[in-house]
């Protein structure tokens, strides 16, 4: 009774992405959102979306909550978003999701290649979390993609950051960066 619960790398990662990287870039990206366009926010959510990818997307939501597969309410639109829309929304808005101080806007260009990788490295990765096979991940790939999220919360300084940090010290059986 002593033994602890062995986590399998897929578990690990959904927590750490689902849960916490998620949860995290969406409370996020409605703060700035609404901040920086409040008459029109609806409309630059889903601007970097064709038309029909946007109507998925809302389609798909609306499909699992009208069987009852789902019960969770919909605050908004940005609760619509899936770890593999965000590359989209802050490739579109970076000025206003990352905003740069004097001394780090001569390196933009390099810090928003930076960052928009981490974000593509995440969406990458969301199939095989999201709808996981019988195989584990494999700890490389676990720590690659858990790392990318630490990285983007840690950039952006949101919440999250720790507990993926967490996670990934799970990964390894010890502690990071002591």
């Amino acid at each position: 009774l002593g033994e602890t619960l062995d986590q399998s790398n897929l578990s690990i990662c959904y927590e750490g992405i689902q849960r916490h990287y998620r949860n995290s870039i969406v409370r996020y990206l409605r703060q700035c959102l609404i901040r920086d366009f409040p008459k029109d926010f609806k409309e630059k959510l889903k601007k970097p979306f064709k038309t029909e990818e946007w109507e998925s997307i809302v389609k798909n939501s609306e499909l699992s909550r009208s069987t009852g597969e789902i019960s969770a309410e919909i605050k908004d639109d940005f609760d619509l978003l899936s770890v593999n829309h965000f590359f989209n929304v802050f490739e579109a808005y970076f000025d206003v999701l990352v905003p740069l101080d004097r001394t780090r806007a001569p390196h933009k260009t390099r810090i928003r290649q930076t960052l928009l990788q981490w974000l593509k490295t995440v969406k990458t990765f969301r199939d095989p979390i999201s709808h996981p096979s019988e195989e584990d991940l494999s700890y490389e790939d676990s720590f690659l993609v858990l790392d990318c999220a630490r990285r983007t919360l840690n950039a952006l300084k949101l919440d999250g950051t720790e507990r993926v940090r967490e996670l990934m010290e799970t990964l390894r059986g010890r502690p990071l960066y002591v």
